[in-house]
């Protein structure tokens, strides 16, 4: 329960960095991290469970609500993102930088690709390529730069109790 309380509290800060403080900082730019995605792996790491997925998904829910474009599609990237990257979990070092950076990246890439997906079927808009793959190189680089600080200051806080044989 009490993990749960963090994470919310943690979604929340999360929310406001990327959504106020990053674009006070870049205001002319429409490319911030996203740290929401950053949790996420940290999550699909340390807790792959069924836990760690409704997680996930409410993660995403949270930033589709906060975005006001649709419900579903963040948190239909942040699943399947949380399924790949727990289901890798046994096979890489999950405690290094370089894994926290690659595995951000890949999973911002995947994450934005389902959300461009998902959001075309329900809402017409035009998609354009060097715009839209610029950007999303861009949003997957600050991600992935930023998530080994992110991975760091949450091992600190200890969210997920590591009871499992390594």
């Amino acid at each position: 329960m009490r993990s749960i309380g963090i994470i919310t509290v943690i979604a929340a800060l999360a929310l406001f960095l990327q959504g106020t403080v990053f674009r006070m900082f870049l205001p002319d730019s429409s490319v911030v991290p996203n740290l929401l995605l950053t949790v996420v792996a940290y999550l699909a790491f340390h807790d792959p469970s069924l836990h760690g997925l409704l997680i996930s998904f409410f993660l995403g829910l949270c930033l589709d609500l906060g975005s006001g474009v649709l419900v579903g599609p963040w948190a239909g990237g942040f699943v399947v993102v949380f399924i790949i990257l727990s289901s890798m979990t046994q096979r890489i070092f999950v405690d290094s930088p370089l894994t926290a950076f690659t595995a951000v990246l890949i999973g911002s890439v995947i994450a934005q690709v389902v959300f461009v997906v998902l959001s075309m079927q329900f809402r017409e808009f035009e998609f354009e390529w060097t715009t839209g793959v610029t950007r999303l190189t861009l949003e997957a680089l600050f991600s992935a730069f930023c998530a080994p600080i992110c991975f760091a200051l949450l091992r600190k806080l200890r969210l997920i109790r590591v009871s499992r044989l390594v």
